[in-house]
């Protein structure tokens, strides 16, 4: 619309009047303990939160069943992508590391070294059992 509308044509200025994706109503509501604003698009929050927020009631178990499977999915595309390009996860600060070229100072938390967060020779055939 930026580009291909002059920017007093009725279009614009609907879509102007209710500003900034951060000035929506959404900040501060319930949604937001579930998402998160990150730049101009919704991310969930951490699953942790995501869990809290769903024993909070503030989720129905509908969109709570859609998002572990969602999580599911994600996991496992993830881990098998790091097992399979020798890569762990940090457990201290969640960052995605190759394990050959894990060293002090490279962890962001204690700059220390990255503590791994699955063992892929826990369970070669899932790596969604691998979890330390």
């Amino acid at each position: 619309m930026l580009d291909d509308l002059p920017p007093k044509c009725p279009e614009n200025l609907y879509r102007k009047s209710y500003g900034n994706l951060k000035d929506c109503v959404l900040k501060g509501e319930k949604i937001m303990t579930v998402f998160k604003l990150d730049g101009t698009s919704f991310k969930f929050q951490k699953p942790d939160v995501v869990e809290k927020a769903n024993a909070d009631g503030l989720m129905e178990e509908a969109a709570w069943a859609r998002y572990q499977e969602g999580r599911v999915s994600y996991l496992t595309k993830h881990l098998t992508l790091a097992k399979n390009n020798k890569m762990n996860i940090c457990s201290k600060c969640d960052q995605k590391y190759y394990v050959s070229g894990n060293k002090e100072g490279f962890c962001y938390k204690d700059e220390g070294k990255h503590d791994a967060k699955y063992d892929f020779e826990k369970d070669p055939e899932n790596v969604l059992n691998c979890e330390i």
